[in-house]
């Protein structure tokens, strides 16, 4: 079986066991989210991806500022990645009333493994 290009994106990597998969159909490359935060993994291969092959691998940002800007960082190394992830997000810069990331927060521990049912079925599409 073909694998699809979000499988094809993470399939070198070893994953931290916390992040849990809130992958989006519509996205460029698959997501996941941990602690406040999410982390789009694109492909391996420059080449392969959608930016163009400049571009970087991994991409973090505070969870509720998708799609907004805000504090990012943009890295080819995972372990630095996973590192900024050890970071609470009530040290980042942000956006909004911190009022509005601890609505967030909640909405994810209450709708978890929703989210990630149908993550993974994005993945596999």
């Amino acid at each position: 079986m073909t694998k699809s290009f979000f499988e094809r994106c993470v399939e070198d990597l070893t994953l931290p066991k916390s992040w849990i998969n809130c992958s989006y159909g519509n996205d460029a490359c698959p997501s996941f989210y941990t602690n406040g935060y999410q982390i789009f993994v694109d492909h391996k291969d420059p080449k392969q991806r959608e930016v163009g092959e400049n571009s970087f691998r991994f991409h973090i940002f505070l969870e509720y500022e998708y799609g907004v800007g805000g504090w990012s960082i943009s890295s080819d190394d995972l372990e630095e990645i996973i590192k900024e992830t050890k970071v609470s997000i009530w040290e980042r810069p942000m956006e909004y009333d911190p009022e509005e990331y601890v609505r967030q927060l909640k909405m994810w521990e209450n709708s978890q493994d929703t989210i990630e049912k149908s993550a993974t079925r994005n993945m596999m599409s």
